[in-house]
């Protein structure tokens, strides 16, 4: 058993047939993205979606995939744009007058990955997901979730079986 188990995690690792974590991307953000504008409410979220690659680029690592920011960019898919870790939210800083204020850039979503990691069935990946809101009073702010989704290997691709929000904000 040993064997075989260390023979599957050699596949998974080296490529084979077996699905790699690049092509879990595009459908990890395609997940948080549905996720959030579901959360948001109906135009709420009018903007691009905003992928933090090089966060999804180190989860990839802790997998043993050697996958680059770049990788990710392209395989998250068109219409999709990139940010370094941190940009996509923007603040303006308070004045005398006015209250500091934070949004995400274009009124998009922000998708970033906290972690990665096999399971017996497949993979758990944590991503937090951004998007700004107005409230009832008129004020502006951003509301995060962070979502944990569960993968599951099946044929040449990836399966959700699972979603959970972790914590809301």
């Amino acid at each position: 058993m040993k064997l075989i188990a260390g023979i599957l995690m050699a596949t998974l690792a080296a490529g084979g047939d077996d699905p790699g974590f690049r092509e879990l991307v595009p459908q990890v953000v395609s997940t948080a993205r549905d996720h959030a504008l579901r959360s948001a409410g109906r135009g709420s979220i009018a903007g691009p979606v905003l992928v933090d690659a090089a966060s999804f680029s180190a989860a990839g690592r802790a997998l043993g995939e050697s996958v680059s920011a770049q990788a990710v960019a392209q395989a998250a898919g068109a219409g999709v744009r990139t940010v370094a870790p941190g940009q996509g939210v923007v603040c303006t800083e308070p004045t005398a007058t006015t209250p500091r204020r934070c949004e995400v850039a274009g009124r998009g979503v922000v998708v970033s990955m906290q972690s990665a990691t096999r399971t017996a069935e497949g993979l758990d990946v944590v991503v937090t997901t951004r998007w700004t809101y107005t409230r009832n009073s008129g004020a502006v702010a951003v509301a995060a979730h962070m979502l944990r989704l569960s993968y599951q290997e099946e044929g040449r691709g990836w399966r959700l079986k699972g979603k959970k929000v972790l914590r809301q904000t």
